[in-house]
């Protein structure tokens, strides 16, 4: 009697463990269900959609909008999504970016909010941490974006904005030398086949000839515009208004002019402008200096109707390379002298 309870037991037990094996293999084969599910796929693609045209963008069109429309209709397919959160976050970064370094208020914090989403629903996704590092630098958490860049690393990314925020960490810790490296690296890289690579290249390509442009290498300086106006594309006008914004630093007016020209025959923007009025100015005040006033005149007037802030040009060339400076007296004569005639007297 014992020998059949115990042999009843095991097969009891046998059974058990069967039932159990088949569960696991259920709930596998569900998983591997969900994952390859039409759902999956759609927000696969409608993520990836959207990342293209944050991707691509260049301050024209709608992209930013049809990104957005697609993050709205992935997160009610599934809101547990981490990728989502991802490309939100950059598109935050877009939506609230004013100039250079500024953002309106709450952009990186939002930012930051969105991002934190995104690792607590996959802490395995690198590319978060490629962008936390970013926003961690931006708001001057230099402890957390070299963490968050580190992370990615380790994650195996292969995002070649990995190593552009690396150099921008290093950048904002005055290490130059270091932050050259890592730019050198994407450069190297080439600008690849797609946005992403070469949005990283033209950036990587850009903060090279400023660093070329601090140490007036100026070989460097047109060598590296031309990489980066090189790699962009036709609706890119970026690229060739910062390219000639270092060439105005270095005091290249007609190349300055060229540059900003092509920026403003592809779009219409006012860093461009601005600094198509600052390359006239030191065209003009460069003329009057070699005695040809009459030869810089129309210079003159057209960088003033693009800018009539004399003021604000004053403090630019006040503050730029000597080149620049030396031409701070003719302009300070001019201002008095509409001062004077606005006046009357």
């Amino acid at each position: 009697m014992r020998i059949l309870v115990k042999n009843n037991d095991f097969h009891i037990k046998k059974i058990t463990l069967i039932i159990f094996s088949l569960v696991l293999v259920l709930i596998a084969h569900r998983v591997t269900e969900a994952n390859s599910s039409p759902n999956n796929k759609q927000l696969t693609e409608m993520v990836g959609k959207a990342k293209d045209l944050i991707d691509e963008y260049n301050g024209q069109g709608n992209t930013l909008y049809e990104a957005n429309e697609l993050l709205t209709k992935a997160t009610e397919v599934d809101s547990t999504f981490a990728p989502i959160y991802i490309e939100k976050a950059r598109l935050t970064l877009y939506d609230g970016h004013i100039v250079s370094y500024e953002f309106t208020g709450g952009t990186l914090e939002k930012a930051e909010s969105l991002l934190k989403k995104a690792v607590e629903l996959d802490a395995r996704d690198s590319r978060a941490y490629v962008i936390f590092g970013h926003v961690n630098r931006l708001m001057g958490k230099y402890d957390e974006a070299f963490q968050s860049l580190t992370k990615a690393t380790e994650l195996k990314s292969k995002d070649p904005w990995l190593l552009n925020n690396f150099g921008a960490y290093y950048e904002s810790l005055k290490q130059i030398d270091k932050a050259k490296e890592y730019y050198l690296r994407v450069v190297k890289m080439g600008s690849g086949k797609n946005a992403q690579q070469r949005s990283a290249y033209i950036d990587a390509a850009l903060k090279l000839q400023w660093f070329a442009a601090l140490k007036d290498d100026n070989k460097s300086v047109f060598k590296y515009a031309e990489l980066a106006t090189k790699a962009a594309k036709p609706t890119d006008a970026w690229t060739w208004g910062n390219a000639g914004g270092v060439l105005l630093v270095q005091g290249y007016f007609d190349e300055t002019e060229n540059y900003e020209r092509k920026a403003l025959s592809i779009m219409n923007f006012g860093v461009a402008r601005e600094t198509l009025s600052f390359a006239l100015y030191g065209k003009w005040a460069k003329a009057v200096s070699e005695g040809h006033p009459d030869k810089g005149e129309s210079f003159f007037q057209e960088a003033y109707k693009l800018n009539p802030d004399l003021d604000s040009v004053i403090s630019r060339f006040s503050s730029s390379v000597a080149i620049m400076k030396n031409y701070v007296p003719i302009l300070l004569d001019r201002k008095f002298k509409l001062i004077s005639s606005n006046s009357g007297s």
